[in-house]
């Protein structure tokens, strides 16, 4: 009896643009998370190429590989010698950047066959190199977009960046076999700059073994947990402003914020005299993160604009409710009343009056309604969606 013949499995190279590395070891963590979320059921090799701007781990190149359950990562490191002239530095790092980049994309085909198809995360830098492949192997990408700059709030956006890079983009949009966004918020504003766009919402992903409910300690105290790069994006000032004015109303509570230590945010609360409400914990693991929001009442997110906001499902995850800013996006997170609070944005007296209307009336949130709200974004669920979309192209392209 001849036996069927099945399919060998496609074999996805992954090039971020963004990736957590020696040099910044939380930039694009989220990306990294969907990279486990799919290799539940894909195999993917992931070539990550990052600066190494202050030659702490190499004056020239050097290259890391780490193997794990369902992906191998590739991180190369590269340094340029600075002329002093801007302009001159950033034409040579981006030079050398795809140099490096093209000879490990070939070095990857050589050693184990060109892949049946590409995940851009990002569309630039690493997008560029997708569309090299392309032209020159014939490989579909997919991309996959987190960045803020399509937002029309954000304080960098597409049309402050370089006339090359605007036009390199529109390129990308353009040959990407399918384009997937994390909100529907980001979709529409991409949709918004560039027309002729088409896009999925998969959304980012939340570690369920970490991030789950343990039972409140339910002390007097109610403690606010705040965790993010503190830069204007997030405006954690007016959180700190926020406190200011509980304090100044005798309020028993109190407010952890984790992420890198800003020196003009501890300024502001030396200045404000918060030094016993607001304290400042620092970057810590996921791991450490997630105990500090069990131990926690509620998560404060008053970002000024977000394409997703990752924190709100992890907070959500372990059951603790989330006071939001009210941008679009987070309405996609956040039921009112359910899991969290919606406060008006840039007013730091709306929100305080938000914070004490939700210390009177904490004890109405339910933990397992809350955690159960992030289904959704767990990495079964969300791996599956990628899976079927690497089918699709796949079934499509390679084995039609």
């Amino acid at each position: 009896m001849k036996q069927l013949q099945t399919n060998p499995p496609a074999k996805i190279l992954v090039l971020p643009s963004w990736y957590p590395s020696q040099v910044d070891a939380y930039a694009g963590d989220f990306i990294k998370r969907h990279v486990q979320a799919i290799a539940l059921l894909k195999s993917q090799y992931v070539i990550y190429v990052v600066k190494d701007e202050e030659g702490k781990i190499t004056l020239n190149e050097k290259s890391t590989v780490n193997e794990y359950h369902g992906y191998t990562e590739k991180i190369i490191y590269y340094h340029v010698k600075t002329t002093g002239i801007p302009i001159v530095d950033r034409f040579l790092s981006f030079k050398k950047y795809n140099q490096i980049y093209k000879k490990a994309i070939r070095q990857y085909i050589a050693e184990k066959g060109k892949p049946n198809l590409i995940h851009v995360h990002v569309a630039l830098k690493a997008g560029i190199l997708a569309l090299w492949a392309k032209n020159k192997w014939n490989i579909p990408f997919i991309l996959t977009e987190h960045w803020t700059v399509y937002l029309p709030e954000a304080n960098l956006r597409v049309e402050h960046l370089p006339l090359f890079f605007r036009h390199m983009l529109q390129k990308i949009l353009k040959q990407t076999a399918a384009f997937t966004v994390v909100s529907n918020w980001l979709g529409k504003a991409v949709q918004k700059k560039f027309f002729f766009v088409k896009y999925t919402v998969i959304p980012n992903v939340v570690d369920h073994s970490i991030f789950f409910p343990l039972p409140n300690q339910h002390s007097q105290k109610v403690k606010f947990i705040h965790a993010s790069t503190m830069n204007y994006q997030k405006n954690t000032e007016d959180i700190i402003r926020a406190f200011q004015i509980l304090k100044i109303n005798d309020c028993n509570a109190e407010l952890n914020l984790f992420g890198p230590v800003q020196p003009d945010i501890q300024y502001l609360i030396n200045e404000l005299q918060l030094n016993k409400q607001v304290f400042l914990k620092g970057e810590v693991s996921q791991q450490i993160l997630a105990t500090e929001m069990q131990q926690s009442d509620a998560l404060v997110l008053y970002s000024r604009f977000e394409t997703f906001g990752c924190v709100v499902i992890e907070a959500l995850a372990t059951g603790i409710p989330v006071i939001v800013s009210d941008i679009p996006v987070f309405s996609e997170l956040v039921t009112e009343n359910e899991n969290g609070l919606f406060v008006k944005g840039n007013d730091s007296k709306a929100l305080a009056k938000k914070l004490m209307e939700f210390i009177i009336n904490k004890k109405i949130y339910d933990t397992q309604l809350i955690q159960k709200s992030t289904e959704k974004y767990s990495y079964a669920a969300v791996g599956k969606q990628f899976a079927l979309l690497y089918n699709q192209i796949c079934n499509s392209t390679t084995y039609r």
